[in-house]
């Protein structure tokens, strides 16, 4: 795992997007991807979110996973898997 500090969170998308891709393409369905939180939230030098996981999840999710699925909806086997479950959702 790369470490990468919070001036680096930007890169962590493209590279994120390009492993689940390259995964995708060998075969594997199931992924985990494992990234590590920007420290804006974290208020002491010991690292603690005060808010918990909450608070983790407030971060986390404009800045890491949302920017992560577009990228990853741009990509043409996943623009297939999209369609796919939007269909089964209309028609099941």
């Amino acid at each position: 795992m790369t470490h990468l500090h919070d001036s680096q969170t930007d890169s962590v998308h493209p590279q994120a997007a390009a492993a689940v891709v390259r995964a995708h393409a060998a075969g594997i369905r199931r992924q985990k991807l494992e990234l590590l939180l920007p420290q804006a939230g974290v208020t002491s030098a010991q690292g603690s979110w005060p808010g918990g996981i909450r608070q983790q999840a407030q971060v986390a999710i404009p800045s890491l996973i949302e920017p992560l699925l577009r990228r990853l909806k741009q990509e043409d086997a996943f623009q297939v898997l999209h369609y796919l479950h939007h269909q089964r959702l209309q028609h099941p």
